[in-house]
C-alpha cells in the first residue's frame, strides 16, 4: 500500500495521474490474489457479507 500511496517508482516531486495510481493499485491487488489467504478472505466476504477475522 505504501508503494501505491507514494506513487510507485517515480522521482520525488513528480506528478502522477489518477489513472497511474489506479494501475499501481490494480497490479498490487492482482499480486495479492495469488495468495491462498487472500482468496479465503474474498470467498468469506462473498459468502457471509462480513470480513474474515484474523
Amino acid at each position: 500500500i505504501a508503494g501505491i500511496v507514494c506513487g510507485g517508482d517515480v522521482d520525488a516531486g513528480s506528478m502522477v495521474t489518477e489513472e497511474y495510481l489506479m494501475t499501481l493499485e490494480r497490479r498490487a491487488f492482482c499480486s495479492l490474489l495469488e495468495h491462498p489467504k487472500t482468496q479465503e478472505r474474498i470467498m468469506g466476504m462473498m459468502s457471509t457479507g462480513k470480513p474474515v477475522r484474523n
